[in-house]
């Protein structure tokens, strides 16, 4: 009888680690997931061979702890700080078995937003209560609204239906006869930029509706809400019936703005000509880019291990941290 004795399998030995990020330029100040980016590994053996790294422990360095912060998850997020230098790099700390690699750095750029309130809750809107309008342009800037009628938001019926986010109805409008209802009511509204300089043509549009609307920028589709694909007419039915007003908050980008006179336009549909209720009022903010001031910094100094955390002003009445971190 033989006893055959298998060699111990050589250990694989991490070489490269290489660090990704999905997006390069973060903005800070804003909604949604402009401030955020994710990062990834990924890395070779010996023989250029992959490795998987899902079971190595990894840790996330920067060199600006004050600008961005990173999660265990590798998730970045912009701060808003003020700073004269808005790039940071990143880089990865890789134990794999026996082996710790560190990856290449990367760069991400950070801007910063703040959001310019173009249109509020509550205010004054011109509205077509009619019915069919019978002009396709009715959305257009240059369209004569002169004889429509003007009335403080929230708009529709009747006087006591309410939304928890933007009150009760303050101007009723017309809807024809109880048994059959018009489809759609028409809202236009004007608003002005003096300097589009900064503007960087995104935002959020806020609103409360009931039933579907479709909205228009400078005559533009920006959005719609429960309200089908394709085109739209006077018609053209919501394609839900709500209960209630529903508040909705929608991200945009590439916001057609112009400097000087603005129109937003909505339609606001019926799901049914015998519907009960009417509601239309909405805020709209959009994103301008500013350079934050430095009202008071500070000199930190930091010994091996300690980490020191000072209070910063940033204009107008921002409060932020700045962390020193030695790191290697």
């Amino acid at each position: 009888m033989q006893l055959m004795v298998r060699a111990p399998a050589e250990p694989v030995v991490l070489k490269t680690v290489t660090l990704n990020i999905d997006k390069e330029d973060l903005v800070a100040g804003v909604q949604g997931d402009r401030n955020k980016a994710q990062l990834s590994l990924s890395g070779t053996d010996n023989s250029d061979q992959s490795i998987d790294l899902s079971q190595a422990l990894v840790t996330y360095y920067t060199n600006r702890p004050d600008l961005i912060s990173i999660d265990s998850d590798g998730v970045v997020t912009a701060n808003y700080l003020a700073s004269p230098d808005t790039t940071a790099e990143i880089w990865a700390v890789v134990k794999y078995w026996n082996c710790v690699v560190m990856s290449d750095r990367i760069e991400v750029n950070i801007s910063f937003v703040n959001d310019v309130l173009l249109v509020d809750q509550g205010e004054d809107w011109l509205y077509f209560d009619q019915g069919d309008i019978k002009n396709s342009q009715w959305m257009e800037p240059d369209f004569n609204d002169s004889t429509w009628k003007t009335g403080s938001a929230p708009l529709g019926y009747p006087n006591t239906f309410e939304s928890s986010d933007f009150g009760r109805i303050s101007t009723v409008v017309g809807y024809g006869s109880s048994s059959s209802k018009y489809t759609t009511t028409y809202f236009r509204k004007k608003f002005s930029i003096d300097n589009l300089s900064g503007f960087t043509k995104t935002g959020t549009i806020k609103f409360g509706v009931d039933d579907g609307v479709v909205l228009y920028l400078n005559g533009q589709e920006i959005a719609r809400y429960n309200m089908p694909s394709g085109t739209i007419s006077y018609s053209t039915k919501a394609s839900n019936a709500l209960q209630n007003s529903e508040t909705v908050t929608v991200t945009l980008d590439n916001l057609p703005l112009v400097k000087g006179e603005n129109v937003i336009a909505a339609e606001v549909h019926q799901q049914s000509s015998s519907s009960s209720d009417l509601f239309w009022d909405m805020t709209f903010h959009a994103g301008k880019e500013v350079k934050p001031e430095i009202i008071h910094s500070a000199m930190l100094t930091a010994d091996n291990n300690v980490v020191l955390k000072k209070s910063v002003n940033i204009t107008p009445t921002v409060k932020a941290f700045v962390s020193i971190y030695n790191i290697l």
